[in-house]
C-alpha cells in the first residue's frame, strides 16, 4: 500500500486555513513544481517539465479553453506534488497576481493520486463512514459535478450513500469528504463527538502507519527510469580544500549572477549564440559553484554556492530547449508577455468585471442607473463575451439616451437584442435578458413585444420576480412604476459564505 505525503498535504491545506503567504517547492531530482499562495490563495503554478508547459498542455487537451489552461496546470501539479521526493515552505520577495481554484486544483489532484489506490480509499471510507457529517457550508467549485456534489450534502447523511446515488467516481468523491473534514467543514452528530475529537487532526499516514511500518520492511526494488524528459548530466566535480582564491571566485559570481537581469547574462552569453555555447558556459561556471566543491567551508559558503548554482542551472535548462528559449527571448528580448502571463491577465480583467459588475448590481437596485452604467459599461469592456454584462450595459444605455439620443438609445436596444438571440443556443438561458429587453419595449411603447419578451422570461424562470412585476405591469395590475428604477431586474446578492470569505472570490 503507498503512503502519502503528509508534509504536501499539510502544507497544503494548512496555507488554506491560515490565510498565508509563501512558495511551497515541491523537487524529485532536477523535476520541480512550484505553488504560489497569497493569502491562502492559490494565485500561480511553475513546473520545469515540458509535457506541463502551456503550449504541451493545449496540445494533449484540444478542448480545454485557454483561459481554463492554468486551473488544469495546477490539478496536475499537484498531483505531482504529492508525488515528490522533497516539499519545502520559501518565502518570495515577489507577490504575484492572479487567482486559480484553489480547493478544485487540490481536490482533482488529490483525487487524481488516489485513483487506482483502492487501499488508500478505502481508509479514508472507513473512517468517514463513522462520521454523521452535516455541511457548515457549502464549498464553491468551478467544477459541476463538485457542485453538485457540495449540494447533495444537507443534513445528516451517510456519505458512501450520497457519494454512490450521484454517481460520482470513489476517489473523486472520497477526496471531496475528506478535504472537507480536514478543513473542519463539517459538523457531526453528539453520538459521534468522541470520534471527531479523534480525527480532528486526521492524516492518511497516520491511519497506515502499521502498513507503512510494513513495507519498510519490504526489500526495495529498482526504480524504473523516468523518460518524461532529457536531463543534462552535471559536471564531475573534484571536492578539495577550499581556498582564499575560491573565496574570491565565490564572491565575484555571487556579484555577477544576483545583478544579472536575465539567464543569457548569468551565463555571460548572448540570445543569438548557439546551444552549444550556452552548454559551455554553463560547465565552466559549474566547475565554479558546484556545492561539492564547497564542502569543507561551512554550511554558510555551502548554501550561498547552491543558490548560484541554482540559478546556473535554471539558466541553462531554458535556454538549452528551443521552444522555452524563444518564449524566454520573446518576454524577455521583445518585451512580450508570456503565455501565463496573458492567460493571468485575462484572468484579472475578467475579475476586475465581475466586481464592477456587482457593483453596478447594487446601484441598479438602488435606482441608479446613471451610476450603474458606467459600472456595467467597465464590466462589458472587460469581459465582452459575458452575455449578462452586455444586456445589462446595453439596457443602461437604451434608458441614459432615450429621449435624447435616439441612435444611441437604439444601439443599446439592439445590445439586448443580440443578447437574447446569442442566448438562444446556450444550455444555462438568461431569463434576465429577456426582462431587460421586454421594459425596454415597454418604454418604447411596443406592448406587444414586451409582453412576448417577458413571457420568454417567466417561461426559463416562472419564479422571475421582476418578469412578475413588469407582466402585471403590463396588464395594469401595477401602474406607476419608475422606469428603470428599485427592483429593475438586478439579480439578488448571494450572502457571502465560508469560501468567498476565505479567498475573496464570487
Amino acid at each position: 500500500m503507498e503512503s502519502f505525503d503528509t508534509t504536501f498535504l499539510d502544507h497544503y491545506l494548512t496555507t488554506v486555513k491560515e490565510q498565508s503567504s509563501h512558495i511551497i517547492e515541491c523537487k524529485s531530482g532536477k523535476k520541480k513544481w512550484l505553488f504560489y499562495f497569497v493569502e491562502g490563495q492559490l494565485v500561480l503554478t511553475k513546473s520545469n517539465l515540458k509535457t506541463e508547459q502551456t503550449d504541451a498542455v493545449k496540445e494533449s487537451h484540444p478542448d480545454v479553453l485557454t483561459t481554463d489552461i492554468p486551473a488544469l496546470q495546477a490539478e496536475m501539479r499537484v498531483l505531482k506534488g504529492f508525488q515528490a521526493e522533497e516539499v519545502a515552505l520559501k518565502s518570495s520577495s515577489k507577490t504575484p497576481s492572479g487567482s486559480l481554484p484553489t480547493m478544485d486544483a487540490f481536490v482533482y489532484g488529490f483525487a487524481a493520486f488516489l485513483e487506482g489506490n483502492e487501499e488508500g480509499v478505502a481508509e479514508i471510507r472507513s473512517e468517514m463512514e463513522q462520521l454523521r457529517p452535516k455541511l457548515i457550508e457549502p464549498m464553491e467549485s468551478n467544477q459541476q459535478d463538485l457542485q453538485n456534489f457540495m449540494a447533495t450534502l444537507k443534513g445528516n447523511l451517510r456519505s458512501p450513500v450520497t457519494i454512490s446515488n450521484m454517481g460520482l467516481p470513489d476517489h473523486l468523491g472520497w477526496a471531496a469528504l475528506w478535504t472537507l473534514q480536514t478543513l473542519e467543514l463539517f459538523e457531526v452528530d453528539e453520538n459521534a463527538q468522541e470520534k471527531l475529537s479523534d480525527l480532528l487532526g486526521f492524516n492518511l499516514d497516520e491511519v497506515l502507519a502499521e502498513e507503512v511500518a510494513k513495507e519498510d520492511e519490504i526489500i526495495e526494488e529498482p526504480e524504473p527510469v523516468v523518460e518524461e524528459e532529457e536531463e543534462t548530466a552535471e559536471p564531475v566535480v573534484e571536492i578539495q580544500s577550499i581556498s582564499t582564491e575560491q573565496m574570491n571566485s565565490l564572491d565575484e559570481l555571487e556579484s555577477h549572477i544576483n545583478t544579472s537581469t536575465n539567464h543569457f547574462e548569468i551565463l555571460g552569453v548572448s540570445h543569438t549564440d548557439t546551444v552549444d555555447d550556452f552548454r559551455k558556459a554553463y560547465f565552466e561556471l559549474s566547475k565554479k559553484l558546484h556545492p561539492d566543491k564547497f564542502s569543507t567551508a561551512g554550511e554558510d559558503v555551502i548554501s550561498r554556492a547552491t543558490n548560484l548554482f541554482d540559478k546556473v542551472r535554471e539558466a541553462h535548462d531554458v535556454l538549452s530547449d528551443d521552444t522555452e528559449r524563444q518564449k524566454y527571448i520573446d518576454v524577455v528580448i521583445y518585451g512580450k508577455a508570456s503565455d501565463e502571463e496573458a492567460a493571468m491577465q485575462q484572468l484579472q480583467a475578467m475579475w476586475k468585471a465581475e466586481e464592477a459588475f456587482k457593483t453596478g448590481e447594487r446601484l441598479f437596485q438602488q435606482g441608479q442607473v446613471g451610476r450603474a452604467h458606467d459600472f456595467f459599461k467597465e464590466a462589458h469592456t472587460n469581459d465582452p463575451n459575458s452575455l449578462e454584462f452586455k444586456a445589462y450595459f446595453g439596457y443602461t444605455t437604451f434608458i441614459q439616451n432615450k429621449g435624447s439620443n435616439q441612435e444611441t438609445a437604439q444601439e443599446g436596444l439592439e445590445m439586448i437584442i443580440e443578447v437574447t438571440k446569442a442566448n438562444e443556443d446556450q444550455e444555462v438561458k438568461l431569463d434576465s435578458a429577456w426582462v431587460l429587453l421586454g421594459k425596454a419595449h415597454r418604454e418604447n411603447g411596443n406592448k406587444d413585444k414586451a409582453m412576448r419578451a417577458i413571457t420568454r422570461a417567466l417561461k426559463i424562470k416562472p419564479s422571475n420576480s421582476d418578469a412578475q412585476r413588469e407582466l402585471k405591469r403590463l396588464r395594469g395590475q401595477e401602474p406607476g412604476a419608475k422606469k428603470g428604477g428599485k427592483g429593475g431586474n438586478a439579480k439578488e446578492e448571494k450572502k457571502g459564505g465560508f469560501w468567498s470569505k476565505l479567498f475573496g472570490g464570487k
